[in-house]
């Protein structure tokens, strides 16, 4: 058949809309297209259309027949929660609904009068029976009105209504019908700037609607789990609109183009708007501030967020294919505490290898582009460590993104950092307990102790070994050769196989087995192990040594009276392992006169850090964990074991007093940390619920 291909495909899709509910039952992808009426559905298991197509009764899917007017062409989509209904927007200012299993037709917003049961005509308040009555038409009906007062109230109510649905409809093009998670209620916005909220059910309008932005809108987002609606304006803002109260809750300014694109992540924190100024900002909700600033060669045309949050796909102007961007607090910590005042810019992304390519070579390229660009990620970020600790020995923390300045004094912030960075404090032994191995380590195969030589007796290494020994004689001396004995003679005893001794070895044909000379009889001396037999450490040092561990750099900055910014600055840069070792590491126990005078030191600075109620989730995990490895000696307050000093009684006495003095300080620290929470969520609380009874 002579067929143009090109006919036989839909025009192109301008919007689409997912549930992922009912992907085993039927279709979860709507579509709808440039300049067409119908919308489509569509499985993502399948790959291909399903169902039956979303039209009107009257309307026909035939193109030898007469089109339905433009202005019931779909501008926009929406799926509901369920995965039962969707909405289809019109151009005309109509938002029909839709069974996406069967496609039926469920219904119109607004309600038309025209439309629906046939014995509406015949009840008392019908729109038709009025309007009949008024005109001076005869009513055949038992019902009649008794007086011309009665149909004049008839009249004026219809009139009321008539009004009313003139107000409520929309006369421009919808670009947005979304549906409430529960199916309460509807929500349509059209480019007007008018928002209508509906009961799902019946169609009808909410008291507080309408709601006029004001301004032209260009695009609109829903935040589902939330229940706000975002939208952006001509004048190149974007607004949060509250849809239960239908107000306007935020209004984000920074685009100095027109808005092409907006998307949101999974939980409705963070927005992405892209704009036609060649840039895309990140905006977080609850604050209302940008916090993150991208600039690309090409226009942004669209943004859309994946279902982790972890990555972001645009698509740009003059461009085939999809860019895909990583979110990087996802990998390291990255600190939103100042507004950007400078756009980032972008590289284009390298192009994945695809077939038909010289594949290999582009392989080649791309792993020397990602290790190019590793390693001068790698070099940016030692250099902004640096930088950051040089700023916090002068005391410049204003400068370290590491440090979150509050708003005001008494409100307590955040660290920024990852949540598997405090939250593995608490649950460090079970982690440990978790990743320990199923089965105990195998000892492997023990390799054959006997060395082989040729069957003929000719080794050929034999004249190699001698050299090398002759070589070795002329250089040593008697005073070497006796260290060296010393010093193998631990090692000899400690690895040495003489339970295998008896063993027979490997061999063939052509090799054979040669025994070795027979040992000297041992000296008798005490029974002494042999692994321990070389250990220094039990043999070289003092008392003092053997008993007090290696300190970290935790224990120096403490020494040197570091500031809290230093401390704590160092402990977020170590990983939760690194973290319970510094503080491990502080003592040794009762007995380390040396450890427990820094363990008061670092009691003190958990002490300071409640006070200065910055890093609050972060802090209390340093001190759980303090409190867990230290607790028995922060209880003996630093009294046991034998001391190293002569007047050991002094000391212990003056360690138990700082030690009882900067704990009760730290016990009242919390208390007062407790109660400044308890307060602000209670008045926090209190608000809501007021607010919440005058909505």
């Amino acid at each position: 058949m002579d067929v143009d291909v090109s006919s036989l495909k839909l025009p192109p899709v301008t919007h689409m809309a997912t549930s992922p509910s009912r992907t085993r039952d039927w279709g979860d992808i709507v579509t709808i297209h440039e300049d067409h009426p119908i919308a489509y559905i569509w499985s993502s298991a399948t790959k291909s259309q399903s169902g039956c197509v979303l039209k009107q009764p009257e309307w026909s899917v035939s193109n030898m027949k007469l089109r339905p007017p433009a202005e019931f062409n779909a501008t926009s989509v929406d799926m509901t929660a369920c995965g039962n209904h969707v909405l289809v927007g019109t151009k005309g200012g109509k938002v029909f609904k839709y069974n996406a299993q069967s496609g039926i037709a469920r219904g119109v917003f607004p309600v038309d009068d025209g439309a629906g049961d046939k014995r509406g005509s015949k009840l008392i308040g019908s729109v038709k029976r009025t309007m009949k009555v008024l005109e001076g038409g005869e009513i055949t009906s038992g019902n009649q009105l008794k007086n011309d007062e009665q149909g004049k109230r008839m009249a004026a109510a219809a009139e009321a209504k008539r009004s009313r649905m003139a107000e409520l409809a929309h006369t421009a093009a919808v670009i947005g019908s979304y549906a409430s998670t529960t199916n309460q209620y509807a929500a349509t916005v059209d480019t007007s700037g008018k928002v209508n909220k509906w009961s799902f059910a019946t169609h009808a309008p909410t008291a507080n609607s309408p709601f006029n932005l004001g301004t032209p809108l260009t695009g609109s987002l829903h935040l589902r789990a939330s229940e706000l609606l975002v939208v952006s304006t001509s004048f190149f803002n974007v607004s949060v609109v509250d849809l239960k109260a239908l107000v306007t809750v935020r209004t984000l300014r920074g685009h100095s183009g027109t808005i092409t694109s907006l998307d949101a992540t999974p939980d409705a924190r963070r927005v992405f708007s892209a704009s036609l100024d060649k840039t895309l900002r990140v905006w977080d909700v609850p604050t209302g501030q940008c916090v993150d600033w991208l600039a690309f060669n090409n226009a942004p045309t669209s943004v859309s967020c994946s279902s982790t949050s972890e990555f972001i796909a645009t698509t740009h102007a003059n461009e085939l294919g999809i860019s895909i961007w990583a979110d990087k607090s996802f990998y390291q910590t990255v600190y939103c505490n100042a507004v950007p005042t400078k756009p980032i810019k972008m590289n284009a992304p390298e192009q994945v290898v695809e077939a038909g390519d010289d594949a290999a070579a582009m392989a080649k390229t791309l792993a020397l582009t990602v290790a190019a660009q590793s390693e001068s990620a790698a070099a940016k970020t030692r250099n902004d460590l640096a930088r950051n600790a040089l700023a916090a020995e002068a005391g410049n923390t204003a400068d370290v993104p590491g440090y979150v300045v509050p708003k005001a004094p008494d409100l307590v912030t955040m660290s920024g950092l990852p949540q598997s960075h405090w939250k593995s404090l608490f649950k460090l032994e079970l982690i440990k307990l978790r990743n320990k191995p199923v089965e105990p380590p195998k000892k492997p195969e023990a390799a054959p102790f006997f060395l082989q030589q040729r069957k003929d007796g000719v080794d050929p290494f034999a004249k190699v070994e001698l050299e090398a020994e002759k070589s070795n004689a002329a250089a040593k001396t008697p005073e070497k050769e006796k260290t060296e004995e010393k010093a193998l003679e631990g090692w000899d005893a400690a690895w040495s196989d003489d339970e295998d001794d008896d063993e027979e070895g490997g061999g063939g044909d052509d090799f054979m087995q040669v025994e070795p000379a027979p040992a000297p009889p041992p000296e008798e001396a005490e029974p002494v192990s042999r692994i321990m037999k070389n250990n220094t450490f039990a043999t070289v040092g003092s008392a003092v040594a053997n008993r007090v561990a290696a300190r970290s750099q935790l224990a120096e900055l403490l020494q040197e009276g570091a500031s809290f910014e230093q401390v704590t600055h160092y402990l977020q840069k170590l990983n939760p392992s690194a973290v319970d070792l510094a503080i491990r590491t502080l003592c040794s126990g009762d007995f380390d006169a040396d450890g427990v005078d820094l363990l008061v030191l670092f009691a003190a600075y958990i002490a300071k850090a409640c006070e200065t109620n910055r890093d609050f989730e972060a802090v209390n995990a340093y001190l759980s964990r303090f409190l867990y490895i230290h607790g028995g000696v922060l209880r003996g307050g630093g009294g046991g074991g034998e001391d190293i000093e002569g007047d050991g009684g002094a000391r212990r006495r003056e360690q138990m007093v700082r030690m009882k003095e900067v704990v009760s300080g730290l016990v009242k620290a919390q208390e007062r940390g407790a109660e400044r929470l308890k307060d602000r969520f209670q008045y926090t609380s209190s608000l809501l619920r007021t607010f919440s009874k005058l909505v």
